[in-house]
Parts: structure tokens; sequence; C-alpha cells
């Protein structure tokens, strides 16, 4: 927590804006978007549509 309060009060953190930075000691770290498109454009999909949830134990 005490790393993510130092960052945002650095000056590096005026290179990001409108991000939601995720506190969670890296839980989800290895889990990206769930499914991404290649282009809003064309609405072709990167990932198949059986692909597994994130489970959390405890939610």
């Amino acid at each position: 927590m005490a790393d993510a309060a130092c960052f945002l009060a650095s000056a590096d953190a005026s290179y990001i804006t409108g991000l939601i930075l995720n506190v969670d000691g890296g839980l989800t770290s290895n889990f990206g978007p769930s499914c991404v498109s290649k282009s809003d454009l064309t609405g072709n999909r990167l990932c198949d549509d059986d692909r597994t949830k994130l489970r959390i134990p405890g939610t």
C-alpha cells in the first residue's frame, strides 16, 4: 500500500491518467483482459468463448 501511495505522489505518476491502480499483492497479476478485440471496427476476437474465468477464493 505504501509503495502505491509513494508512486502516486511521485513525478512518475504524471504519465498515467484514467487508470485503476490495483493494490492486491499481485493476486491478479497473471490475469489479463478476459477477451480482447483485434479492432473496434472488425470485432474479431483473440480468444475463445470457453475461456476460464478468474476465480478468487473466498468470493
